[in-house]
């Protein structure tokens, strides 16, 4: 029972914590959520600030294990990149720049930890670039050498708190379109879009 609140707690602080930052992040709206009162809340959780990184290091670690799945998966390097592209925009979707911008703030030593966070993001990508490239299933003309070590510095430049801030980007957006290019560039033609097929990233949502 004590485990199957806490989870109940935590599926909401995540959201609420990667929408609305740590400034906004108030017990009181999360308790009227869940229709719990804080005390109960405060049962699991000492603090506002234990529950909110706790959300946070749940969420950063539901994403490396996922990650961590697709890369030994037994598929090519192109679908791996495919299933990685759509969990990083999936679990980064609710993410607001706000998130980011308190952690910078308020929080500095966590705000480092969240940079390291996204270079084990960018360093997954790597790795299913590299063995893409040694199995030559993208363009002929791409290095894998130059090609990975692009991503991954393209990857640290896009996760600088100036640039988020600066560039009025979401994560989910950063990260969709930067795979977009990617996924669309490297791959041959045929694979992305020509007459083979067409699976551009990121997949264009139905027109309601």
């Amino acid at each position: 029972m004590e485990e199957e609140r806490r989870e109940k707690i935590l599926d909401a602080a995540e959201s609420m914590a990667l929408k609305e930052g740590y400034r906004q992040f108030n017990l009181d709206r999360l308790s009227r959520r869940l229709r719990m009162s804080k005390n109960t809340i405060y049962s699991c959780f000492s603090s506002k600030e234990e529950l909110f990184f706790a959300a946070l290091n749940r969420r950063a670690s539901r994403i490396i294990q996922q990650l961590k799945e697709i890369t030994t998966m037994k598929v090519s390097a192109e679908e791996k990149l495919y299933l990685a592209g759509e969990c990083i925009v999936r679990e980064t979707s609710e993410m607001d720049s706000r998130l980011m911008q308190d952690l910078y703030d308020i929080f500095p030593e966590f705000f480092d930890l969240s940079q390291d966070f996204f270079r084990t993001v960018v360093n997954y990508i790597g790795k299913i670039l590299e063995e893409g490239a040694k199995r030559k299933e993208f363009r002929i003309n791409v290095n894998p050498i130059l090609l990975t070590r692009i991503i991954r510095d393209i990857g640290n430049y896009l996760i600088e708190q100036d640039f988020i801030r600066d560039s009025d980007l979401s994560v989910e957006k950063i990260f969709s379109e930067t795979m977009g290019i990617l996924m669309n560039g490297i791959l041959e033609r045929n694979k992305a879009g020509g007459a083979g097929g067409d699976r551009r990233f990121p997949k264009q949502k139905a027109s309601s």
